[in-house]
């Protein structure tokens, strides 16, 4: 019975509705884009793999210009002040990482992530040295 329930709130098309919530570009909906994405990390774990593909393709984890691996880029260059743009709320970017650690987390999650060249990213993470270590 409960998996049925489950079936019932993963309707085809949730993950797609939620990534495109990620793509609006307007800042008061900071909030919501990061419960979008911890929603997708929950989805990873009750689901395990049947549904890791779907989040792996509706992301774009898969390619170097995809949405996510571009998002997350961008998240960090800002993030280590090697762009101008402004960094993504604490709340945003914590969502993102947490995201990006669960995807890890499985084989084919990891693989996406080799592919689509974050790795490079997430070593520039680590090799950044700043005073202010308060948006890590």
């Amino acid at each position: 019975a409960g998996n049925d329930i489950l079936q019932n709130l993963l309707y085809d098309g949730l993950i797609e509705e939620l990534v495109d919530v990620l793509g609006v570009s307007d800042h008061r909906l900071t909030d919501i884009k990061a419960a979008a994405l911890r929603t997708l990390t929950a989805i990873i774990h009750l689901e395990r793999t049947p549904r890791i593909n779907a989040i792996i393709d509706a992301t774009g984890m898969s390619s170097y210009h995809g949405f996510f691996p571009s998002l997350f880029r961008s998240c960090v260059l800002a993030m280590i002040g090697e762009s101008k743009e402004t960094p993504l709320p604490q709340t945003l970017s914590t969502a993102l990482f947490s995201f990006l650690y669960h995807l890890a987390s499985y084989e084919s999650g990891g693989e996406a992530l080799v592919s689509c060249g974050i790795m490079e990213t997430l070593l520039r993470i680590v090799q950044w040295k700043s005073l202010d270590n308060s948006q890590v």
